[in-house]
């Protein structure tokens, strides 16, 4: 089918199919096999050298649709072309090839002629000689039908080259008739052609409609056609469901031009609608003219994705990914229904997904229901793309808009910091080797700098003791062990573990600490690792001025060890004539711990009046006692700087 701009008129499409034939007498000593041509549509379906050649001495015929203009096959007896003795030449066969006994014994022309259609055309010629006067009645009464007349039929000479060109149907004498004429050279001996076009037009047709829908709800339909009395049509409604499967309604197929109900065609199943007017006219070949076709039915409302920011947006890993959406109804009509949103997170990076579902409210005409999305970012560091899917649920026309993806639009900044650790002993910081209490209380806090991601537990949190002995080994301290205990981290605080071993021996240990964050980075490419020395003896050391001299201040330098932490401690500075001057009680001196201490409490040089002490050399004692009794001193390789308790302090300004 196609349309006329010109007449405004639905027509049946024409078509126009070239032939050339050439063949020649049998008696002809010029031309070989290889000359004769039978090209159709510009092919030329007689072949020299294969299985499909056709047999000499032969009438052939090439059969064409009324329709198309093709040739084509009206009887088919083998389902092979190859070696098949009906038909020969180019493949696919199309050329009919016919000997004697085939037409006179088998009547194989006659079969021929019996399924082609009426209108049919058809070219016979012959290939080399062909006995004509041995033709009866019956074969000269096939021809007759082909529009080809007695009267050449019969005046046809044994050997003489013939083509005709007829249509089944056709009264005798209409066909294209050539044969050779009574030249100087005998008509056996002659060669003949036919160019020319086979027509055809197709009798019937199909005009479809597009899909129609989505929609709300179908109404009815109703056409108009301007038909003649041998015109035959039938029009269809075929519901088409969300799978793109068609179904025919044959219930709404209808006479000439009337309303059709449809109403009763659920929407929800048979979103979209597809119409066809078939139709067919073999005697006047002019289609039925359709004037109008209409199908009424309410639209659903149509939305459409929108996005508050689209530019790049960077987050911490640990951070959660906000970002705020809204689905703007841009229809006259209202969403009636909630509306689920289906958001994923893709990393552009490892193509790692997370998914979510979201219900929204039903958006009115003109306005927009609008949400969030909430995504966790740890492990989706780099960029990361986001989709965002409405799902439709009231037959939208164009869902296209309900989908939106922004492509690496969202950046996490990966967690790749390392923790600091902090490890104290009673609340203070160890150097190596230094002396600490038999039963320490060893603080570990892990702080890091992501202000998102918490550390909740002791994965990847190690602690190791050794114990005193040249042969000893680290030894791994296990959480279920009660002397190891830890506390979360939070907005508010580290991660925290305390150790407290117990009462120690005597000796020399070694504590070692390994821990990462959240994100699995370890606090240093080693351990922290630090020596500590236990001695369960209460002493305490001479007091040492730092520095000495001094001259603006000085501050008392000691060690203590064992468990007890002296309750009295009087430091007293006196003149080189032996009159105190100033006495420092324990009250100013400030805390003091097992171990090395410096006192915070510094002396500025001047007396109990405040009045500076002028240059020179100062004595100084200190009395301890612990529960009323003195304190077992400590020898250490300074002691003979003292001369019965007392040192000496030197100002200089």
């Amino acid at each position: 089918m196609e349309y006329n701009q010109s007449s405004g008129r639905w027509e049946f499409v024409q078509t126009t199919t070239p032939v050339d034939i050439f063949t020649f007498g049998g008696d002809n000593t010029t031309l070989q096999y290889e000359d004769i041509e039978a090209i159709v549509g510009g092919i030329d379906f007689m072949v020299t050298s294969t299985l499909e050649v056709c047999f000499d001495d032969s009438f052939n015929a090439i059969a064409f649709d009324k329709e198309s203009g093709d040739p084509y096959r009206p009887i088919v007896t083998s389902t092979s072309d190859v070696n098949n003795p009906e038909v020969c030449g180019r493949l696919p066969q199309r050329i009919y090839n016919f000997q004697e006994d085939d037409i006179l014994i088998d009547g194989r022309l006659q079969v021929l002629v019996d399924n082609m259609r009426d209108g049919d055309q058809i070219i016979l010629f012959n290939i080399g000689s062909v006995t004509y006067s041995n033709w009866d009645a019956s074969v000269e009464t096939t021809l007759n039908s082909l529009g080809i007349s007695s009267t050449t039929i019969n005046s046809l000479v044994d050997g003489q080259p013939v083509i005709f060109f007829g249509r089944k149907g056709d009264a005798p004498g209409t066909a294209l008739e050539i044969i050779s004429n009574g030249s100087a050279d005998p008509v056996t001996e002659q060669a003949i052609s036919l160019e020319n076009n086979v027509s055809g037009s197709f009798t019937s047709g199909v005009i479809k409609s597009n899909r129609i829908g989505p929609v709300l709800d179908w109404t009815d339909f109703s056409f108009n056609l301007t038909e003649d009395a041998n015109d035959t049509y039938s029009i269809k409604v075929f519901g088409i469901d969300k799978n793109g499967t068609s179904t025919d309604f044959p219930e709404f197929e209808s006479g000439r031009s009337e309303t059709i109900d449809v109403s009763t065609i659920d929407p929800l199943t048979y979103p979209e609608i597809e119409l066809e007017l078939s139709f067919s006219d073999e005697t006047d070949l002019t289609p039925p003219q359709l004037n109008f076709w209409q199908l009424n039915y309410s639209q659903p409302p149509e939305g459409i994705v929108i996005v508050e920011n689209k530019s790049l947006t960077t987050f911490s890993e640990g951070e959660r990914i906000v970002k705020n959406f809204g689905f703007y109804n841009y229809s006259d009509l209202n969403f009636t229904d909630s509306l689920d949103v289906e958001v994923s997170l893709i990393n552009q990076n490892v193509g790692s997904t997370q998914s979510s579902m979201i219900r929204i409210g039903p958006p009115v005409a003109g306005d927009s229901s609008n949400f969030t999305i909430n995504f966790p970012s740890i492990g989706f560091g780099g960029l990361n793309s986001l989709v965002v899917n409405v799902l439709p649920n009231e037959n939208e026309a164009y869902d296209f808009n309900n989908r939106l993806t922004l492509a690496g639009l969202i950046e996490v900044q990966a967690d790749e910091t390392n923790p600091v650790l902090d490890v104290t002993f009673d609340g203070r910081h160890i150097l190596d080797g230094d002396i600490v209490s038999p039963n320490p209380m060893i603080a570990i806090r892990i702080r890091d700098e992501n202000e998102f991601l918490f550390k909740t537990d002791t994965s990847g949190i190690n602690v190791w003791l050794k114990l005193p002995g040249e042969e000893s080994q680290f030894q791994r301290v296990n959480f279920s062990e009660p002397e190891l205990n830890y506390s979360a981290a939070s907005e508010s605080q580290d991660l925290e573990v305390s150790y407290q071993p117990g009462q120690l021996s005597d000796g020399v240990y070694a504590l070692r600490v390994q821990a990462e964050d959240e994100s699995g980075n370890d606090s240093g490419t080693e351990p922290y690792e630090v020596s500590f020395e236990v001695i369960n003896e209460s002493t305490i050391t001479h007091f040492y001025p730092y520095p000495n001299p001094f001259s603006t201040s000085c501050r008392f330098v000691f060690t203590l060890t064992g468990n007890e932490i002296p309750d009295q401690i009087k430091i007293q500075i006196l003149t080189v004539s032996g009159r105190v001057v100033r006495e420092i009680l324990q009250s100013e001196i400030g805390p003091i711990r097992i171990g090395n201490n410096i006192t915070e409490y510094a002396w500025d040089g001047r007396d109990e009046y405040g009045d500076q002490l002028a240059n020179g050399v100062y004595f100084y004692k200190v009395f301890i006692n612990s529960n009323g009794q003195g304190m077992d001193r400590r020898a250490t390789s300074a002691d003979g700087a003292f001369k019965n308790g007392f040192g000496k302090l030197y100002i200089l300004r």
